[in-house]
């Protein structure tokens, strides 16, 4: 991408392409994260990879559980996180299907985890083993919240780091690490100008990624759901569904249509049929 940004005259087209499949790929992958009660917390460039034309979140270094369980439920171990997602070598991908496609676009992690003899432990205990998890990525890409160690929408933390990437991309140059820019962006003081490069409906897709309240960011799953704004999200082949689904309606409204018309009409002409029997 900086290569491609770098030149006289970058193909803005090339460039929007690349970052809404990028977006809809890592989507995916947050999505099978997040069901699995687990946050990435270092989303950026260079933990996203791409293979065979899919762009893969790897780098799992950071992951660890969204929220603390309650005891009746099942807290997740390390076992039951390798089962989520694979923790053999490098090259090695999810092989599981969950949901259609979320599981090809997660790289093969190492994570810590909670162990297993945290199940029991006191709710203070149990509190404090969360707060021990949880690193801190990449300060680039991180939101506000996560440095300030306020930690009750992690999840959403993970959609703010998708849309600094976005938005890095946008900027064609790395984000700052701090200073007033940081601040600023975090505001949701984007330069609008470096949206140039893409449409309408992606930059507003960024900018509700990176909104400074995390309970006003859209789910990963809630975006794959809605499409995002203007349908941008959606695949050639959901679009292509959704123009026969559209279609197939309209057709059995004008059926419905036809019959309804064709049941007024027997209705009269039995009625003239009954007058003219009387008379």
């Amino acid at each position: 991408l900086k290569e491609k940004q770098a030149l006289p005259n970058p193909d803005k087209k090339e460039l929007e392409t690349i970052a809404l499949t990028m977006v809809r790929h890592i989507l995916h992958a947050l999505s099978r994260l997040h069901r699995q009660n687990i946050v990435h917390l270092d989303i950026k460039p260079a933990n996203i990879f791409i293979k065979n034309g899919a762009y893969k979140l790897g780098d799992l270094g950071h992951a660890c559980l969204a929220r603390i369980k309650k005891k009746e439920e099942n807290v997740f171990t390390k076992s039951t996180f390798s089962s989520a997602v694979s923790s053999t070598s490098p090259e090695s991908v999810v092989s599981a299907r969950v949901n259609n496609e979320d599981d090809d676009f997660l790289w093969s992690p190492g994570s810590q985890m909670l162990d297993e003899e945290n199940k029991d432990t006191t709710e203070r205990a149990r509190h404090a083993a969360f707060m021990d998890q949880i690193e801190e990525g990449d300060s680039r890409y991180m939101a506000r919240e996560l440095l300030q160690e306020q930690y009750d929408h992690l999840p959403k933390g993970d959609i703010f780091s998708l849309g600094a990437s976005m938005y890095e991309i946008a900027l064609g140059r790395e984000l700052p690490a701090n200073g007033p820019e940081w601040n600023q962006i975090r505001d949701g003081g984007m330069d609008d100008s470096v949206f140039g490069i893409f449409l309408a409906p992606l930059a507003q897709l960024t900018r509700l990624m990176m909104h400074p309240e995390p309970i006003r960011r859209p789910s990963a799953e809630t975006l794959l759901a809605s499409g995002g704004p203007q349908g941008i999200l959606r695949s050639e082949f959901e679009i292509k569904l959704a123009r026969e689904k559209a279609a197939a309606d309209e057709y059995r409204k004008q059926l419905a249509r036809i019959k309804s018309q064709g049941n007024i009409a027997g209705h009269t002409l039995g009625n003239r049929m009954r007058r003219s029997n009387t008379l």
